[in-house]
């Protein structure tokens, strides 16, 4: 033990693991090394453009929600604001228009009266009274939004 204290007194290097001390089996990366590495990459880079496609659709479905929401807030808004017996023999006439490149029916369901009031309101009751049921679908490609509420008279 004192001659390796010696001789590291002296200068002399003590044996480093490295490339040159090492059994031919440690140097470098092995082709198994590699291969993991290769394989958690192309999950990495496979999973964030995935995400990337996730977000782009999301970012359209959202714009088309937007689009069918703000199309149903003025048909409510314009019922709110006109005759609503005009309104309800309009809709009832034609209850299909396009707005926007979007195919838009409006109707006055009974289910939503029967869901809502015990004993049960006729829809020409509510319409007498001065409210209506609204169901309003907003078809925009594949994806069919709908939106239900009542609407009185202002």
């Amino acid at each position: 033990m004192t001659t390796s204290v010696q001789e590291r007194r002296r200068g002399d290097a003590m044996p480093v693991a490295g490339s040159e001390g090492a059994r031919p089996a440690e140097k470098g990366f092995t082709l198994v090394d590699s291969l993991i590495a290769c394989a958690l990459l192309i999950t990495g880079t496979l999973s964030a453009a995935m995400v990337g496609v996730y977000s782009s659709n999301l970012q359209l479905r959202i714009a088309d929600y937007s689009a069918a929401h703000m199309i149903a807030s003025d048909i409510i808004e314009k019922l709110r604001n006109s005759d609503l017996n005009a309104m309800y023999t309009q809709y009832t006439a034609t209850p299909t228009v396009t707005d926007q490149n979007r195919q838009v029916t409006v109707t006055f369901p009974q289910s939503v009266m029967d869901q809502t009031f015990y004993p049960t309101v006729t829809v020409a009751t509510g319409l007498a009274a001065g409210f209506l049921p609204v169901r309003i679908s907003v078809r925009s490609g594949q994806q069919t939004f709908l939106f239900s509420t009542f609407v009185g008279r202002k």
